[in-house]
């Protein structure tokens, strides 16, 4: 694209992180905007990054914009207004934010700073040794970050605060003309910046050395994390991370689960007020639709026409938010990359296409773009809408001559990351997963555990009368498995084998004494340096990233509640994890009398990172309620990563051999 450009709604979706000599494949997406009030010309863009699945980072839009070649900026008066104080930048002296992050010489670029009210006037200018870069870059990315981020020195106490700030979003971004190796920032504090809240915006006007525009910004979005350096001794996210599955907690380390753009933009917009009523000032496209505004599943099926089109639709949607270059009838959903982040952004397209509501589950039973067409089109007709037989119990899969084993869902709700569990069980292995108890009784907003165990065990005991049975879950779902175990001997039936896959007790751990804790940080210090200091920080801004997103998930909810709207898949299964801690919170775990297989993960925290304030007691609390034989098997994994690959197959094998013991002797029974 020629000449002057504008980005639009531009949104970071998760951090782009690199390991000492690492390398990584990114893709740049470009779709064609579809949407009308939009420049001609424009487009739609995704930056994305390869990993263990492609990860979006970044996404916006991007069209031509009118130059403006006569605006000069008066850089006398700025200057002249911005005279309370000034900052100088040197080697000695660097920014605040590089207490925490390695910028390279590239970033080194601002040289002074005058603040004055509400306003500031910075100098950039690259190091002589990139000066050659300007030519390439028509953005260079270290101008652009030093003169956008030195905005911070206008937020209230932000020197020496200890706080650490991220970038949003850019509302819009008007380039005119190339960076040049020396440009001035005009910052401006916009009025609706609460004191030393959560989020800080700012409008800027970039130009160059002889006043000439270069770029407008308006609206640049920063998020504050309270005193990070404070954060890093304290407790983190090995406390928090207990009782959540890897779904779960996968969607923490960056993708916080807010997407498509559209989420993105709600959130942010709720997030970025101190009220709920933040939702009644949100621009038309990301308002909540009210129950008429949705399309009928006639009209959308219609619209779209026969099968063969929802096929081609949804390839498209596999293709960008899978991240692969073609996307056949026949391609499995799972075996290209797709977990549950993915799920819930295509049911949501799904959704607001065709009207159809698809519970996440679903992706089991319809895999393929061409099964998952053909689901669509039978939902979307009055006449194919079908009563379930089942409330709770998902085919993962349910092929096989074995005894069937059952798992148990995550915290949030979530069953599809058992998916690399079944696939690693083999294909003569069937698996069942439950899903919440709450996701089958929407108008229920609470549940114990007994009584979410009773309902399991009732529909289990239909599905399979006689047994034997083998049940289990991670994290939170081995304490639902536990008490279903409960339930089952007191009916007579005993379960062949429960395994619990790292999961803790409440109560599990004990307090450290401070002494006992500064030593420990010191030996850790002393063992990893910088490096400890580091990943203990990130993993604090994570675990409040995911607590944050949390909170603003559960007020969207509760406004979508009041106004008579179904809740997306998202804002669902945030409020089932916020019923399912709350039941666990006040439920009671008598002495179990039958035997209990632990699968225990050996890495404990997450990145070597454990707690300093608690010790965990070596058996997760089990070996204070199991009568019978407690048998502990480890797995060479971390919480987060017991059941994706390479580590789920030891899972698997043990579990294949436990199960192979329980099934001697026995028929296999559907």
């Amino acid at each position: 694209m020629k000449g002057p450009v504008e980005f639009q709604d531009v949104y970071f979706l998760a951090p782009l992180t690199f390991d000492g000599p690492e390398t990584r494949e990114i893709r740049v997406q470009l779709k064609q905007d579809a949407h009308a009030e939009h420049q001609a010309g424009g487009f739609e863009f995704s930056v994305l990054a390869s990993g263990q699945k492609w990860t979006e980072h970044c996404t916006g839009r991007i069209a031509p914009c009118i130059r403006r070649d006569e605006a000069r900026v008066d850089m006398q008066a700025i200057a002249a207004r911005c005279n309370q104080r000034e900052l100088v930048f040197d080697e000695q002296h660097r920014t605040e934010q590089e207490e925490y992050f390695e910028f390279g010489r590239h970033w080194r670029s601002l040289k002074r700073l005058r603040i004055g009210s509400s306003e500031g006037w910075a100098e950039l200018q690259l190091d002589p040794l990139f000066e050659q870069e300007v030519s390439a870059l028509r953005m260079h990315p270290a101008l652009l970050d030093m003169a956008t981020g030195c905005s911070l020195y206008l937020t209230d106490r932000y020197e020496g605060s200890g706080d650490l700030y991220f970038p949003v979003s850019y509302k819009k971004i008007c380039l005119y003309r190339h960076l040049p190796a020396k440009v001035f920032s005009h910052i401006r504090s916009r009025k609706e910046n609460i004191v030393h809240g959560e989020f800080e915006r700012f409008d800027i006007t970039i130009c160059d050395e002889q006043g000439r525009l270069v770029a407008e910004i308006e609206s640049f979005a920063m998020r504050r994390i309270e005193n990070a350096a404070r954060a890093a001794w304290e407790t983190d996210w090995n406390q928090a991370s207990e009782q959540r599955g890897p779904a779960d907690l996968l969607a923490t380390t960056g993708e916080i689960g807010i997407k498509p753009a559209d989420g993105v933009r709600l959130l942010a917009r709720i997030l970025q007020s101190d009220s709920p009523g933040a939702l009644d000032v949100l621009p038309e496209r990301a308002a909540i639709p009210d129950a008429e505004q949705a399309p009928s599943p006639k009209h959308a099926a219609g619209a779209q026409g026969a099968d063969s089109s929802i096929e081609g639709t949804l390839a498209g949607w596999f293709q960008e938010l899978l991240g692969v270059e073609q996307a056949e009838p026949d391609d499995d959903f799972f075996a290209l990359g797709g977990h549950s982040l993915v799920g819930i952004r295509l049911f949501a397209k799904i959704k607001n296409m065709y009207g159809v509501d698809l519970e996440l589950a679903t992706l089991f039973e319809a895999r393929t773009v061409r099964q998952l067409a053909a689901l669509i089109q039978k939902s979307a007709q009055p006449s194919g809408t079908e009563q379930k037989k089942w409330s709770y119990l998902i085919p993962i899969q349910a092929n096989g001559s074995r005894i069937p084993m059952f798992f148990v869902h995550a915290v949030g709700g979530e069953v599809l990351f058992y998916e690399p569990l079944a696939s690693a069980l083999g294909n003569d292995q069937p698996v069942y997963g439950f899903r919440p108890f709450l996701a089958a009784h929407e108008d229920r907003s609470s549940a114990t555990l007994a009584e979410m165990a009773a309902a399991f065990v009732k529909e289990l005991r239909t599905f399979l009368p006689h047994g034997p049975y083998l049940i289990g879950g991670l994290s939170y779902g081995g304490l639902v498995a536990l008490e279903m175990a409960r339930e089952l001997a007191a009916q007579g039936v005993p379960p062949a084998l429960v395994a619990v896959m790292d999961a803790s007790l409440p109560g599990s751990t004990r307090h450290v004494a401070a002494q006992a804790q500064a030593a420990t940080l010191a030996g850790n210090l002393r063992r990893q340096g910088v490096a400890y200091v580091s990943r203990k920080a990130r993993l604090k801004r994570l675990y409040w990233t995911k607590k944050i997103v949390h909170q603003a998930q559960l007020v969207m909810a509760s406004r979508y509640r009041k106004r008579g709207a179904s809740l997306p898949a998202n804002l669902r299964y945030a409020q089932i994890e916020a019923a399912h801690l709350s039941a666990l919170a006040g439920h009671p775990f008598m002495p179990y009398a039958g035997d209990i297989m632990l699968l225990r993960a050996m890495n404990r925290g997450y990145e070597g990172v454990v707690s300093l304030s608690e010790a965990e007691d070596p058996t997760l609390g089990w070996s204070g309620i199991v009568r019978g034989k407690l048998e502990i098997r480890d797995v060479p994994a971390n919480h987060l990563n017991m059941l994706l690959e390479p580590n789920v197959r030891e899972v698997a094998r043990v579990l294949m051999e436990a199960a192979s013991d329980r099934q001697a002797g026995a028929a296999a029974v559907r």
